[in-house]
């Protein structure tokens, strides 16, 4: 990949600045209701398997549906996964990255389900609810840790981009295949996203990308989202 990296840095520069003079995340997670943290949940969860802007707008039907309050899940939890499974099977529009109007048919739809089933009777049927789990970690990395444990279908990728998004904290890497390929395009580093699954492992290469961090001058969560948006628009304009 014939990337130019002064050019990648001084976008990602930028783009560190507007996040920081925009107070960017804007929401709290304090103030969120369980069913809010749910839906951001499954939003990370679902994101992994397929394109953001597919994963949102499929949140987004699911929230709508109703599928993902506490009420309905705690009245329909033996049916819950089958209706899941109905709405993963149907096709959905959304805008992809480039503004162009697509129509797609969700990707795992049954494994989708299944881990969204799994985590709602998690949350609500068995207990302790995401926001619970937030009040007793001591720190975001706690928190990861604890996350991980009790979410279905979180792996320390997910969990990091799931507390950047509710703004519990802006110091965790999000470490996706653009941040891994800046990674190795700046640094030399060479890991594929499967090997991160280990918390560890992932953890040993946060180290490397605070360091990147470092040198911007911002946060990790600033570097980390200014990187996967500059990285992800280079390679989508490179390939074309």
């Amino acid at each position: 990949m014939k990337l130019d990296l002064p050019i990648l840095n001084r976008t990602i520069s930028n783009l560190c600045q507007y996040l920081g003079e925009n107070n960017f995340p804007s929401c709290r997670w304090e103030s969120l209701t369980d069913d809010e943290l749910f839906y951001e949940a499954t939003i990370c969860i679902i994101g992994s398997q397929m394109l953001y802007e597919l994963a949102l707008a499929l949140a987004n039907r699911l929230r709508n549906r109703g599928v993902l309050r506490r009420d309905f899940i705690e009245k329909n939890y033996s049916q819950h996964k089958s209706v899941l499974l109905k709405i993963f099977s149907e096709k959905i529009e959304f805008v992809d990255a480039s503004g162009k109007q697509r129509n797609s048919f969700p990707r795992f739809k049954r494994r989708q389900a299944k881990f969204l089933s799994a985590t709602a009777r998690q949350l609500y049927l068995e207990g302790p609810t995401i926001k619970q789990i937030l009040q007793l970690a001591r720190n975001g990395r706690h928190a990861r840790e604890l996350l991980v444990k009790q979410v279905v279908g979180f792996g320390p990728k997910q969990a990091s981009l799931f507390l950047r998004r509710i703004g519990y904290c802006a110091d965790l890497a999000v470490l996706d295949v653009h941040i891994l390929d800046y990674l190795k395009l700046a640094r030399k580093i060479q890991s594929k996203p499967h090997s991160l699954a280990n918390i560890s492992l992932y953890e040993r290469m946060e180290v490397e990308f605070r360091r990147v961090a470092t040198q911007f001058g911002h946060s990790v969560g600033h570097v980390d989202l200014a990187t996967w948006v500059t990285m992800r628009v280079a390679k989508r304009e490179f390939a074309q």
